[in-house]
C-alpha cells in the first residue's frame, strides 16, 4: 500500500516536471513559430515592396517582427537544449539565434516611402526565405 502511494506520488511529480520543462516549451515554440509564419505572410508586402504600406502599417510590421524575435528568444531561453536536440521538428539553438537575428534585421528593414534600395529588398527577401527554411515553414 505504501509503495503504491509512493509510486503514485513520484509518477505525479515526474509528470508535472515533464509538462513544465518539456511539453510547455515545445507548445510555446510551436505557437511562436506559427505567429512568425503568419507575420511573414501578413507583412510580406511591406517587407519586400518599398513604399507599399502606410506609415501605420510599416510601424505595425516593425513592431510585430521585433516582438516575434523577442518571443523566440524567450522560448529559446526556456527550452532545454536536450529537447531541441532530441526532437527533430525543433530547430537548434544556433538556428533559432539566426532566426532571431534575421527577424530583427527584417524589422529594421521594413520599407517606408522614399526607400527604393534593391539590395535591401533582395536582402529582406533572402532573410524571409532563410527564416522560413530554418523553422521548416511551408511556402
Amino acid at each position: 500500500m505504501i509503495i503504491q502511494i509512493f509510486v503514485g506520488v513520484v509518477s505525479g511529480f515526474a509528470g508535472a516536471l515533464l509538462k513544465e520543462y518539456v511539453l510547455s516549451p515545445i507548445r510555446e515554440y510551436k505557437d511562436v513559430r506559427r505567429k512568425i509564419a503568419e507575420d511573414l505572410v501578413q507583412y510580406g508586402d511591406v517587407i519586400g515592396n518599398p513604399g507599399s504600406g502606410s506609415d501605420a502599417r510599416i510601424t505595425e510590421a516593425r513592431t510585430e517582427l521585433r516582438s516575434d524575435a523577442a518571443s523566440l528568444r524567450g522560448v529559446r531561453d526556456e527550452m532545454p537544449e536536450t529537447v531541441a536536440r532530441v526532437i527533430p521538428t525543433i530547430s537548434s539553438q544556433e538556428d533559432l539565434e539566426t532566426v532571431e537575428a534575421r527577424l530583427i534585421r527584417l524589422s529594421n528593414m521594413v520599407q517606408g516611402t522614399g526607400i527604393d534600395a534593391i539590395d535591401d529588398v533582395e536582402l529582406a527577401n533572402s532573410d524571409r526565405k532563410e527564416v522560413r527554411g530554418i523553422l521548416n515553414l511551408k511556402d
